[in-house]
């Protein structure tokens, strides 16, 4: 079960309680601290930046928000991309915490992974290093995507093995309260040959 961490906010406290908290491989926790550095040292973006100039931060306090809270678990919605759908596996997750996971043993057999990617990283860490926060997340980009590098939480992992096709489509819930914030990642490795169908709502 997660932890709830102290206090609330993005600090080096917070930050510390968080890593503490958690059980990850140590080249992991680097890659975290590396990208918790650069988020400290870069500033917000500004409308001067092209990728915010339509796009107007100003009143956005960091302070007010925090990392994902474990608490009770609240009913969650059903989904709607995923009704009268035969699926190979569902994940939903709550403040980016996964509280329901399940996976077909017929993908499993054909070396499929889908799951958590808090569990996952810890048993198939050698696969997903290198693909992980290299590509489409680039913690160096800018001070959220630093942010999200340092403090992800939760998320999925969809890998398929070289020539498999998954033609049942696998399935994401993310359910956000109030007050909460969702710092998960999602992680699709496809390798040569592989297909796979992916449905995320929100």
């Amino acid at each position: 079960m997660p932890q709830t961490l102290p206090t609330t906010g993005f600090t080096q406290d917070t930050f510390d309680a968080f890593l503490a908290a958690r059980n990850e491989p140590g080249w992991l926790t680097d890659l975290r601290l590396a990208a918790w550095k650069q988020f400290q040292r870069l500033p917000m973006p500004s409308r001067q930046d092209e990728e915010w100039m339509r796009t107007d931060i100003r009143l956005l306090r960091l302070d007010r928000f925090g990392l994902p809270s474990a608490g009770p678990t609240s009913d969650l919605p059903p989904g709607a991309l995923s009704a009268g759908v035969e699926l190979g596996g569902q994940i939903t997750s709550l403040n980016s915490h996964t509280v329901h996971c399940r996976f077909a043993d017929k993908w499993a057999e054909q070396g499929v992974l889908f799951g958590s990617l808090d569990e996952l990283v810890a048993s198939h860490g050698d696969l997903i290093k290198p693909h992980l926060l290299c590509r489409a997340v680039d913690p160096h980009y800018d001070k959220f995507a630093a942010l999200h590098a340092a403090c992800w939480t939760g998320g999925m992992l969809l890998y398929v093995p070289r020539n498999v096709v998954m033609d049942d489509p696998a399935y994401v819930l993310s359910v956000l309260e109030e007050g909460q914030v969702d710092l998960s990642h999602t992680l699709v490795v496809l390798e040569e040959g592989a297909q796979a169908t992916l449905l995320c709502e929100q």
